[in-house]
């Protein structure tokens, strides 16, 4: 039954932004997502576990870099894609993606 009400109060309706990391598709809860940024250089953290990719700094904000494709051990990112940033617990974390489909 198609009402054109997205997400109404007491439904356990849930959004999901669907990305691809290499041939896989995933999705993320769109309520944890802030935005999506084009892929933009990071810097490295010394000594930090090898799926994380580096900081950056988009609005004077730091966040860490994820590399998802590291994370699913099918190798490493390229330099292009897309963060997905999102926030968890206060905490916020750009996961480097390949492609982003839609909601």
């Amino acid at each position: 039954m198609e009402t054109g009400i997205l997400l109404e109060s007491g439904t356990n309706e849930l959004e999901l932004l669907k990305f691809h990391v290499g041939n896989k598709c995933f999705g993320i809860n769109i309520a944890k997502v802030s935005e999506m940024a084009n892929y933009s250089p990071v810097t490295p953290m010394p000594g930090s576990p090898d799926a994380v990719e580096g900081i950056f700094m988009p609005r004077d904000i730091m966040i860490t870099a994820i590399d998802l494709k590291n994370c699913l051990q099918r190798g490493t990112m390229e330099p292009s894609g897309f963060f997905i940033i999102t926030n968890f617990n206060k905490l916020d974390i750009a996961f480097h993606v390949d492609s982003v489909e839609g909601i």
